[in-house]
Formats: structure tokens, sequence, C-alpha cells
């Protein structure tokens, strides 16, 4: 383990609609699993979320959480981050950070049924939680673009368990050639996700 290490729990839950549930998944989680280990929780709204803008639902509130958590990340350098989400867009900071600070160096393993490449003009919900992915890939809302210095390339990109993809999604995997290693094929062991590591 790097001397520099950040165990951060965001559990920003707005970007899966209405429900608190994954804010409450990341408490309980936090409770069985981290016990004692030191962590830093990043504080979210828990007042009900209302609709956004820019086509994504309660998008200030998100935005705003999003801005204070990546500058909090960057104040702080860590080396390596392990983060306890909420939705999946909790990945965004520590995932935007790392490959900022590694100047584009990072092989970004993305397990998932979906595919969270959606922009705010192609997601049929205006869940920001299909969309962090093609966010931090620098394609979505300009406002929350602005926050990552160094978006992913594609090539960085490898999908591990994506099955429930929309049409947009599948166009964009398909566009970019970014490698989806099956569920079958994660099951067998490492060696497929590895060898799609080495491709890469």
């Amino acid at each position: 383990m790097a001397s520099n290490h950040l165990n951060l729990i965001f559990p920003q839950w707005q970007g899966g609609g209405p429900d608190l549930s994954t804010y409450y998944g990341a408490a309980e989680f936090r409770g069985l699993y981290l016990g004692q280990v030191p962590t830093t929780e990043m504080d979210v709204d828990t007042e009900a979320a209302t609709a956004g803008e820019h086509a994504i639902f309660a998008y200030p509130t998100i935005a705003g959480q999003l801005r204070h958590t990546h500058s909090w990340v960057r104040r702080q350098a860590p080396d390596t981050v392990f983060t306890l989400g909420g939705g999946c867009d909790a990945a965004i900071p520590a995932a935007a950070y790392l490959n900022h600070r590694l100047h584009g160096d990072l092989t970004v393993l993305w397990f998932d049924s979906h595919g969270d490449l959606n922009t705010p003009a192609s997601s049929p919900s205006g869940y920001f939680y299909g969309m962090p992915l093609r966010t931090l890939l620098g394609e979505g809302d300009a406002g929350l673009l602005a926050q990552i210095p160094l978006p992913l390339h594609p090539r960085q990109v490898i999908m591990v368990g994506a099955r429930d993809l929309d049409g947009e999604e599948q166009a964009y995997l398909q566009k970019h050639a970014i490698p989806v290693v099956s569920v079958e094929a994660a099951r067998q062991g490492a060696e497929a996700v590895l060898q799609a590591v080495r491709s890469r």
C-alpha cells in the first residue's frame, strides 16, 4: 500500500434519482467492512432531490458535490484512492484525479452490467449514474467536464460485465473498439481481464 493512501467515502446518491437507497447502502457497507479503517467522508445533501438542469436530474446538487470532492481530493494529493460510493458517479473525482496525476498512464476497468456511457442528450432517464464513464471520457455537460483536467482516452478503458447497454452506449463501444470482458469470461478467473489490459 502506498504511504499516502486515501479511503474516501462519497455517498452521492442523487445520480440514481429520488431514491436514497444508495446513500444508505454506502453507510451499511462502511459499517460492515471498513470498521476501524481510517476514512474520510464527504458531506452530501440528503434533502429530497428535485428536477435538475441541463437534462440531468438534481444537477445543481450533483455538480456542487462533485466540485467539492474534486477539490478536496486534489488538496490531499494521495498516491492511491479507495472510494466507497453511493452511485457509480461517485467514482468520478478519484478517477479524474488519478488520470491527471499519472498523465494519462492509467487503465480503467469498469465493472458494471450497464455501460454508464450515456450523455445528457442520449440518456433515457436523465439520471447521472448512467453518464459517469462518458463524462470521464470528456463528453457530456460542459460544467461537469470543466472539473476534469485530463479526460480519459477510450484506449484506457476496459468494460467488465457490461451486458445491459442502450443503443448510444453500444455505438460508442463499437466506434472506439473498447474491449468488453463478459461475465462468463471474468468468472473463469483474472486471465481474460489481464489479457484485455495487455492488449491496450
